[in-house]
């Protein structure tokens, strides 16, 4: 009698573990689009190559103000040019281009020579084509 009620305890157990874990699964299923997009609840994917896109669109106007303030030593202005830079949505693979961008700034700020600046910006335009291309003397 005792052991029969044990093995129905343990059984009930069983079954309302097994219904919590489908429960659970079922509220944690993220969809994934054809693409390989992962999109999570109902929110839209985000498209990479679009993402890069409208960061290098946004990038170019911003980018007349961001020369004018390196080349004219303003660290006046480069707090608002710094702003612009961290106000945009920047794409997992332009990262570090982006830190290097606002870091500038900083070093404009904090007090770095000139000539260390242009030659830390003319470095990082050189090593990404995209960015040197932004440059209105590039071509």
């Amino acid at each position: 009698m005792l052991n029969k009620k044990n093995v129905i305890i343990v059984g009930a157990l069983v079954i309302i573990i097994v219904a919590l874990v489908i429960a659970f699964k079922s509220f944690t299923i993220r969809s994934v689009n054809p693409d390989g997009m992962v999109a999570t609840n109902g929110l839209p994917a985000i498209d990479p190559v679009e993402l890069a896109q409208n960061y290098q669109r946004a990038l170019r106007a911003i980018f007349p103000r961001y020369r004018e303030v390196l080349e004219s030593g303003a660290a006046a202005n480069a707090a608002a040019v710094r702003e612009e830079l961290l106000a945009l949505t920047v794409p997992a693979e332009y990262r570090d281009v982006h830190a290097r961008l606002v870091l500038l700034l900083d070093s404009l700020t904090d007090g770095t020579p000139d000539a260390k600046l242009r030659a830390s910006f003319a470095e990082l335009t050189q090593a990404n084509e995209w960015l040197y291309n932004l440059t209105p003397d590039a071509q």
